[in-house]
């Protein structure tokens, strides 16, 4: 399984804290929510609502 990730440039690291200053250039991000009670509902729903988000 491959987990997209969006592209960034760290811009400062704080090595104790294990924190970093991140920039990213813009991007659109959508989500959806959920209240099924089961996992396989949830992402079968989720799936239906970005599907039709993007067709």
């Amino acid at each position: 399984m491959v987990i997209e990730t969006a592209p960034y440039v760290v811009l400062k690291t704080w090595t104790q804290e294990n924190v970093e200053l991140r920039r990213y250039d813009s991007l659109r991000w959508v989500c959806v929510l959920s209240h099924e009670s089961s996992v396989h509902n949830a992402v079968s729903s989720c799936f239906w609502k970005l599907f039709r988000y993007i067709s």
